[in-house]
Formats: structure tokens, C-alpha cells, sequence
């Protein structure tokens, strides 16, 4: 077996065929090491993957107490026994031939990480997310750019890692937000090469358990302290990109801002919201567009108007499945 995929399980009884069924029909199926993380279920998702493991000798089930994604993740880490690793989240499916993409873009070159795109499954449409070209990236400060600019999407699923290089990090158990984001950073920052692939054979399942999709609370702030986090490590290690990480950092002020008025809670989190108003406030256009995309820089300058009108233009703009 050549790589370890693992998915962590909690409630997903609803989701889960459609994933197993997606993993079970993978041309290169027998090169697959499947480690399924049941964390603490209550519904019949632990009987599911029980019976998915007798019938499939490269399947492995750990049930363990429920104590959140990132701690699955890592479990499902410790476990794993092959030269790379994906994830996979128990909702969300794959096209048959995706784990071969990555074994034949690892024939053209064993990069350090691969990454190919995504396509986000809402309920009336799909929308796509990829690389318009195939690209090798072999210079750390290019791949951490390409981070900071968005072309590289923080999702921890679609992309494959080697398992030697991720060493010992982890996924930040009290993260409960944005926790994959600050992995795939953090494992950035030791690659050296990566290889970007135009295609894209992940579906990510927006639906109600969807963190974007739940009402707003205090959790959401997680995402903040992430971009702080990264923006600090930029600033550290790689000075030249500081103005670039500050750009990321204001589309998830950004973000935050506008769903708490989504949700209708600016009384509740009133300081945080004075104090994200002030920093997008402050945050210049012209600075936003030099370091940024169109869309994002449409995207401040609907939070600056308003959050309702920067609500209104989510969907248009294409920012929903945005860490």
C-alpha cells in the first residue's frame, strides 16, 4: 500500500455510503490504506464502518472517545503506516480516479506535496475551484507565496502529504475552526517542492454540518487567531511577504465580521465587532489591490460598505467554501 488515507467520523451515517461507496470504486483501491477515525458517534455510523472493514482488508476502524476533528486526524496520523498521507472528510466523496492522479503526478515528480483542486457540492450547484495550469513550484518562499496569495486553498483534504516530512506536527486540538488552515501552513513551510495539479476530483459537500453553514459563535473567532498566527510566523521567517499575509488576514476579518451580522449577534460580540469595523475600517483599497485578487479586494470594499451588502455579494463572489 502506498498511501494512508485517513477520515475522521463523527454522525455521518446521512454522508457516509456515498463516501465509503466513492473509496471502494478508487482504480488503485489495493494501494490504499483506509484508517477511519470513529470519534465518539451516537448514531449508526460506527456499525457502518465496522461492516465496510469486513468486507475490505485494507480498511482499518479506531473508535475512540468524542474529542474533535483535529484530535481524529491525529490519532488517524499515529496510525498510519504508509510514505503519504491524505484526508478525507466522511461527508464528502471522490471522483474514481483520484488517488490515481496523485500516483501518476507522483511518476512526473515526487514533490513534496500535491494539491489539486476541489469542487464545492451546494445544494442547487457546483461550483469549481482549480489551477488554470498544471505547475512545479521547487523554492520554499514560492510555495509560502502562492499560500499567502490563495492559490494554494488551506483545506487540508485534496492534496497529498509525505509522511516523513510531516515529522511530528499536528492538528491544533483547540482549534475548532480553521485548524486545517494552520496545518497545511505549518507543513508548508518544511516543503520545498510542490506540485499544483489542474484537475479536480474532490467534492466537498456543503451542507448543514458545514462549518460556514452553522450559526455563528464564538468558535468562528478561531479563524481569527489563525490568520494572527500565520501572520506572525510570516513576519518572523519571511519578512518580504508580511504585507501579503496582512491581506489574508483582513478577508477572514472580513468574513467573521460580516456572518456575525448574518446572524444577527453584533449585540452579543459587540467589542469584537467594533474592533474587526476598525481594523477593515483602516485596511487602505489601494494596499488590497497590489497584494490581492479582484475579488477580494470586492469583497473589503463591501465589508467597508456594509456587511449586509457584503453578504449580499457572497454567493456572487464565490467565497463560501473560503477558510
Amino acid at each position: 500500500m502506498l498511501i494512508s488515507v485517513i477520515i475522521p467520523v463523527y454522525n455521518s451515517e446521512k454522508y457516509l455510503n456515498k463516501c465509503l461507496e466513492s473509496l471502494e470504486k478508487q482504480t488503485i483501491f489495493n494501494k490504499l490504506e483506509l484508517i477511519f477515525i470513529d470519534d465518539g458517534s451516537v448514531d449508526n455510523s460506527a456499525n457502518i464502518l465496522d461492516e465496510f472493514a469486513q468486507r475490505n482488508k485494507n480498511v482499518k476502524v479506531k473508535h475512540i472517545k468524542n474529542n474533535g476533528v483535529s484530535n481524529a486526524r491525529n490519532v488517524g496520523i499515529k496510525l498510519a503506516s504508509c510514505n503519504y498521507i491524505s484526508f478525507i472528510d466522511s461527508d464528502d466523496y471522490i471522483d474514481r480516479d483520484y488517488f490515481e492522479m496523485f500516483l501518476n503526478e507522483l511518476e512526473k515528480k515526487d514533490s513534496d506535496i500535491i494539491i489539486s483542486g476541489f469542487i464545492a457540492e451546494y445544494s442547487n450547484k457546483s461550483v469549481q475551484k482549480k489551477s488554470d495550469v498544471r505547475k512545479n513550484i521547487d523554492d520554499n518562499k514560492n510555495i509560502i507565496k502562492e499560500f499567502l496569495l490563495g492559490r494554494i486553498e488551506p483545506n487540508c483534504t485534496n492534496k497529498l502529504f509525505k509522511k516523513e516530512l510531516m515529522g511530528n506536527l499536528k492538528f491544533e486540538i483547540d482549534l475548532a475552526i480553521a485548524e486545517d488552515k494552520l496545518f497545511v501552513f505549518n507543513y508548508l513551510q518544511k516543503a520545498n517542492s510542490a506540485t499544483i495539479v489542474n484537475e479536480a476530483k474532490y467534492h466537498y459537500a456543503i451542507n448543514e454540518t458545514s462549518a460556514f453553514k452553522k450559526k455563528f459563535d464564538k468558535k468562528r473567532f478561531d479563524s481569527l487567531k489563525v490568520a494572527k498566527k500565520i501572520t506572525d510566523y510570516v513576519n518572523a521567517k519571511y519578512t518580504e511577504f508580511n504585507e501579503l499575509a496582512k491581506s489574508m488576514e483582513i478577508d477572514v476579518k472580513c468574513r467573521v465580521y460580516c456572518d456575525i451580522y448574518a446572524s444577527n449577534l453584533q449585540g452579543e460580540f459587540k467589542n469584537e465587532v467594533k474592533a474587526l469595523k476598525k481594523s477593515i475600517r483602516n485596511f487602505k483599497i489601494s494596499k488590497k489591490i497590489k497584494y490581492s485578487s479582484k475579488k477580494h479586494t470586492l469583497a473589503l470594499i463591501a465589508a467597508k460598505i456594509s456587511p449586509k451588502f457584503y453578504n449580499i455579494l457572497k454567493n456572487e463572489m464565490k467565497l463560501q467554501y473560503k477558510s
